[in-house]
């Protein structure tokens, strides 16, 4: 098994290697796309301090392969194994961190590194007051309490006077222990909630 030989590889701190493939009959050049895959994908790590020994993987292969082919194959090979070890990157990434901006960013990083690639960043903010009021809640219950004070304050925006969302408003400056903020807001929703009985009673 390729996988369970390179992490045995990885647990040895080796810093090269050499596969020979000669006494393999390959028919069909995926079978080298999927190896180099594997060897790349093998060598990710989450930690940015932390690095791989590997750095040179030589492949010893039949002179009946073409070499142009060859060449064209080991080149989509690492970018293929690239583009999927930094998606784990991003997917690793705790959601407090990989925020949109980070996305953002990360996208235009690859832009620069790469001239084919051409970056356009929407500056566009959703305008579905239930979408942002549920995303609050849905926060503030995973106790990620920046992403929902800045989901409430997006609702608030957009309906300023929803005495539901000024609740949750109170609620989430509590839970971040901002007292002065979590009264104000309580003084908000009080003054609202007279509002609603006035309205009701006309």
């Amino acid at each position: 098994n390729l996988r369970a030989a390179l992490k045995e590889i990885n647990s040895y701190k080796i810093s090269a290697i050499s596969i020979d493939l000669t006494n393999l009959k390959i028919k069909n050049i995926d079978i080298i796309r999927a190896l180099i895959i594997e060897i790349e994908k093998s060598q990710y790590i989450y930690k940015s301090t932390a690095t791989s020994e590997l750095n040179t993987c030589a492949l010893k292969i039949s002179s009946a392969v073409d070499d142009r082919q060859l060449n064209k194959t080991i080149s989509e090979s690492i970018a293929i194994s690239n583009g999927i070890n930094k998606a784990r990157m991003l997917g690793d990434t705790p959601s407090n961190v990989c925020n949109p901006t980070f996305l953002a960013k990360e996208a235009k990083k690859l832009e620069k590194m790469h001239k084919s690639i051409k970056v356009e960043i929407l500056d566009e903010k959703p305008s579905c007051f239930d979408a942002w009021r549920a995303l609050a809640e849905v926060h503030l219950a995973l106790n990620e309490t920046d992403d929902a004070e800045q989901a409430c304050l997006m609702a608030l925006e957009l309906e300023p006077e929803d005495l539901a969302s000024v609740v949750s408003l109170a609620r989430i400056l509590v839970r971040k222990g901002d007292k002065d903020g979590a009264e104000e807001a309580t003084a908000r929703a009080r003054i609202l909630g007279w509002k609603e009985e006035l309205a009701e009673g006309s």
